[in-house]
C-alpha cells in the first residue's frame, strides 16, 4: 500500500494496481504464506501520489525552491510525496491501519519511506525546519539533501540534515505506534 494498493482498499486516492481486477493480491499472498508457516511483512511505498490526490491535497507534494510541485523523476505522471507533511502523518497512517486491521501481517516494511532523496520547500517543511532550527531551508544542499560543506550556508545545511534525520525517527515512531494500536506485536521497519 501507499502509492498503489494491492488489495481492495476503501481509501480515497489509494488507487488499486491497474491489472489487479477483483483479486486481493495481499490477501492471497498473506493466506498462502501463513499456510506455510511464514511470517508476513507488508510493504509500503509512500513516496508518490497521483493527479487526483494532488488536485485534492496539493499540500501533500514536494515543492521545489520556487514552489512548484515536483514530479517523479522516472514516472512523470506521478508527484513526489512530501516526507514531512500530512500525506505521511495522516494518509499513510490510515493505510497502515487499514492493512493491519484486515490482514494477519507480522510487520510493515517501508520502501522510500523517507522521501525520494529530494529536499522539500513546501510551506510545512519550511515552517517546521525554521521552528526547529531558526534557519530557512538552505539552497546549498548537495546530493540526497546532504549538507554542502564549505558553503556560506554550512550551519543551516548541517541543521537541515539533523532535522531531516529527526523527522525520520519521528516517522518510525508514528508508524510503529499506528501499527501497534491495531495489534501490539506489530512493528515498522524502514
Amino acid at each position: 500500500g501507499g502509492g498503489t494498493a494491492f488489495y481492495p482498499t476503501n481509501m480515497p486516492f489509494h488507487r488499486r494496481a491497474r491489472d489487479l481486477g477483483d483479486h486481493d493480491m495481499l490477501g492471497e499472498m498473506t493466506a498462502g504464506s501463513k499456510a506455510l508457516g511464514m511470517a508476513v511483512v507488508a510493504r509500503l511505498d509512500p513516496h508518490y501520489l497521483r493527479d487526483d490526490a494532488f488536485a485534492a491535497h496539493p499540500e501533500w507534494v514536494v515543492r521545489t525552491r520556487d514552489g512548484k510541485p515536483r514530479r517523479h523523476p522516472v514516472a512523470p505522471d506521478l508527484y513526489l510525496a512530501c516526507p514531512n507533511g500530512p500525506f505521511i502523518s495522516t494518509f499513510m497512517t490510515d493505510v497502515i491501519t487499514e492493512i493491519a486491521s484486515r490482514y494477519p501481517i507480522d510487520g510493515i516494511f517501508g520502501n522510500r519511506w523517507g522521501g525520494y532523496n529530494s529536499v522539500c520547500y513546501c510551506a510545512i517543511c519550511k515552517s517546521q525546519f525554521k521552528a526547529a532550527s531558526g534557519y530557512d531551508i538552505p539552497a546549498a544542499l548537495g546530493s540526497f539533501g546532504m549538507p554542502a560543506m564549505g558553503h556560506p550556508e554550512e550551519d543551516a545545511s548541517r541543521a537541515y540534515l539533523l532535522w531531516y534525520q529527526d523527522k525520520r525517527f519521528e516517522q518510525i515512531a508514528l508508524w510503529t505506534a499506528t501499527a501497534k494500536k491495531v495489534r501490539p506485536e506489530l512493528f515498522f521497519v524502514g
